[in-house]
């Protein structure tokens, strides 16, 4: 089973995700993309993939939504 979870910021996406992790076996999380400032606690990977406004831009552009 896929669920995204979608919503603009503070709607409680990683609220609903925590809860679904507790309450599920064999749950896996993947991390989005974003183009904020890290924040402390935040770790390149696990909870974001951080890059710039312009580097979103340009996977928008190209589809690409993965980095390898």
């Amino acid at each position: 089973m896929l669920v995204i979870l979608s919503g603009v910021a503070g709607a409680g996406k990683d609220t609903i995700k925590k809860e679904l992790i507790k309450r599920m076996e064999k749950v896996e999380s993947l991390p989005s993309f974003t183009s904020r400032p890290m924040r402390e606690g935040d770790i390149e990977g696990q909870t974001y993939n951080f890059v710039s406004k312009e580097e979103f831009e340009e996977m928008i552009k190209r589809r690409r939504v993965l980095r390898i």
